[in-house]
């Protein structure tokens, strides 16, 4: 008897989850650029300018994610996992100026096809993250990262090649 409460429960439980999923695939889906085909959102994320931001086929964005597209445009490509918590900015400031008359700088980014994202990443403005690649939680990306590799770190450096 047991058991079969407890396969009732994960029966409902699991409707849920997904009909939460497509609720808020749904809700941002025509927020943005472009929105690829079995993309996902698993969960609240936060969008600042919405419209530059351009999203590939079957990528999946999870809860907490930070995307900053205010000045420039971040182009996810299809395939790419990011996990919670990963923040893409495309904005700074420029250092070369005296702190008083510092200007705001844009640059875009680009996340390539089958890019995985770990926990907590930061990747900055104008970065490049090549095809395969995987950047491990809690990293910050401040350079471009080569296709295949496998990166970590704060800032984030290659550790090895994925092929």
């Amino acid at each position: 008897m047991e058991s079969l409460i407890r396969k009732i429960l994960n029966y409902f439980f699991y409707r849920f989850f997904n009909f939460k999923k497509r609720i808020f695939t749904l809700l941002y889906r025509f927020s943005f650029a472009d929105f690829g085909s079995n993309s996902v959102i698993n969960d609240r994320i936060e969008l600042r300018c919405p419209k530059n931001i351009f999203i590939g086929k079957k990528t999946v964005i999870n809860y907490g994610c930070l995307l900053n597209a205010w000045g420039a445009k971040i182009r996810i490509g299809s395939f790419v996992h990011l996990s919670p918590e990963v923040m893409v900015n495309t904005g700074g400031l420029n250092l070369d100026d005296d702190f008083i008359r510092r200007r705001p700088l844009y640059k875009d980014v680009i996340i390539e096809d089958g890019v995985w994202l770990a926990s907590r990443v930061v990747v900055n403005p104008g970065v490049r993250i090549g095809e395969g690649s995987v950047v491990g939680a809690g990293a910050v990306v401040t350079r471009d990262i080569p296709k295949y590799s496998f990166c970590a770190g704060v800032p984030a450096r290659v550790i090895r090649s994925l092929k």
